[in-house]
């Protein structure tokens, strides 16, 4: 039961575009669409941190993808104490190139559910999910599943040596 649960969440993973879009979580946010386009000076990143970690103070800083002339915001991901990702946390900060103000935040604590079951494939597959025991669990699903590969190959190279 347990490989099935981390192999259909990574087997889950290898249709996520699909799966947000019949959940509908695949739309741009309208807070988004209207976003201004920033003048010649836009915001510098430094402010665009403050933002974010104002809105979600004991958070920590996973990643930031910058403004484009398509998306004028910065999107700033965070990893609060609580989620289930050791590192690469799904807390998603929006600031305004423009003018610095939050356009929305995604607050992975309180993610409806088809955002939360989206989010939590990656950590139940990797046994994230789990803490240290979950890792463990992942491990060793992993070297039987390799060990059955072997096995399963010896056998059948062995059957197949004894009909010739």
């Amino acid at each position: 039961a347990p490989a099935l649960v981390l192999g259909g969440a990574g087997m889950l993973m290898t249709i996520e575009s699909t799966l947000e879009r019949w959940l509908g979580q695949d739309a741009t946010p309208t807070e988004l669409t209207s976003a201004p386009q920033p003048s010649v000076n836009p915001i510098g990143l430094d402010r665009a941190l403050a933002a974010a970690m104002q809105r979600f103070p004991a958070a920590d800083l996973s990643g930031v993808q910058l403004p484009t002339a398509d998306r004028p915001w910065y999107r700033i991901r965070l990893k609060q104490p609580d989620e289930w990702r050791r590192v690469y946390g799904t807390t998603t900060v929006y600031v305004s190139a423009a003018d610095g103000r939050v356009l929305r935040a995604d607050d992975a604590l309180a993610a409806p559910a088809a955002r939360a079951f989206l989010d939590s494939l990656y950590p139940i597959h990797t046994g994230e999910a789990g803490g240290l025991a979950g890792r463990w669990l992942a491990l060793a699903i992993g070297a039987w599943l390799f060990a059955m590969l072997l096995l399963g190959t010896s056998l059948w190279s062995a059957r197949r040596g004894a009909r010739r």
